[in-house]
């Protein structure tokens, strides 16, 4: 990543400055304005989900920031690929585009367990937490 890759991260970052690391990769110190919220990280719209507590997403499709709405606009566009372009979603699952595979597979194994509970969490306005019968966390 470059300054000006975190630059276009939305939130309140400012002063960028990159900083000495050992190892091979980039390192950036940056400011960021809170005067809001008591807490920095409070500023910054963070996605949380089971797999990744807390991450900062660029947005795909320009100003469009909301992890739900990216998902879903990708699983209706995989739904119009399957049903309006079968050859090519054959050639997607058996044929030379099934690199591809593994990506959609991905995708849709985390969609599945992420979606339902991030719409509940906002519909409901209350923290869900759901785990599977038998876990250490049940």
């Amino acid at each position: 990543m470059t300054m000006d890759d975190i630059a276009a991260f939305p939130g309140a970052i400012r002063e960028i400055i990159q900083v000495s690391s050992r190892s091979s990769a980039s390192h950036f110190r940056v400011a960021i304005d809170h005067p809001e919220s008591s807490i920095w990280w409070d500023a910054l719209q963070l996605h949380h989900s089971p797999f990744k507590r807390h991450a900062l997403m660029l947005p795909l499709f320009g100003t469009i920031n909301e992890y739900r709405a990216t998902c879903l606009v990708l699983l209706y566009a995989l739904s119009i690929l399957v049903r309006y372009r079968p050859s090519l979603w054959r050639q997607i699952q058996e044929g030379e585009l099934d690199h591809f595979r593994s990506l959609i597979e991905t995708f849709l194994s985390a969609v599945e367990r992420i979606l339902p509970e991030q719409f509940l969490e906002k519909i409901t306005g209350q923290s869900i937490s759901v785990h599977q019968p038998g876990s250490f966390f049940s």
